[in-house]
């Protein structure tokens, strides 16, 4: 049974000790209270004591004309001025590391870069074939006179020196 409470009252049937569950069913028993303990939460609200101990202490207030019934709303007032910007939080995680991205265009190229030092020498190339004799050149000056050659060794005697000395000794 689904609760009418505000409108009406809940007639909910109290079971006695030996009554079969046949009449009252247990599982019953409980939806209906809770219905009726919703319907009453739903009637009355949260904090319906408000500032008072008790719900029957604010409506004893308001039976003796302490406290009227709320009014309505009043308009909305201006809109205060923004307070101060608060500390910075703490740095999140880092997330995962996103897709690569497309291949941008090929930059200028550079300009050209200095020339290297230079290589070394390679092996030398096999001699080639003689050319032909070229033409006999001019006569050169003559050149100075050599110094004297050394004293020959005397020669034979000659045939007439012979006939000499014979006559110096006849």
């Amino acid at each position: 049974m689904a609760s009418t409470y505000p409108a009406t009252l809940d007639a909910l049937t109290n079971p006695a000790p030996g009554d079969s569950q046949a009449l009252v069913s247990h599982s019953g028993q409980h939806t209906n209270a809770n219905d009726a303990i919703e319907a009453i939460e739903a009637t009355l609200g949260t904090n319906p004591q408000d500032a008072y101990a008790t719900v029957a202490a604010r409506l004893t207030a308001i039976a003796l004309g302490v406290i009227g019934p709320t009014g309505p709303t009043g308009a909305t007032g201006a809109t205060g001025a923004a307070g101060p910007t608060g500390a910075t939080g703490a740095t999140g995680a880092t997330g995962p590391t996103g897709p690569t991205g497309p291949t941008g265009l090929t930059g200028a190229t550079g300009p050209t870069g200095a020339t290297g030092p230079a290589g070394t020498t390679g092996a030398t190339g096999a001699t080639g074939a003689a050319g032909p004799t070229g033409a006999t050149g001019a006569t050169g000056p003559a050149g100075a006179a050599g110094a004297t050659g050394a004293t020959g060794a005397t020669g034979p005697t000659g045939p007439g020196s012979q006939l000499y000395l014979n006559s110096f000794y006849v």
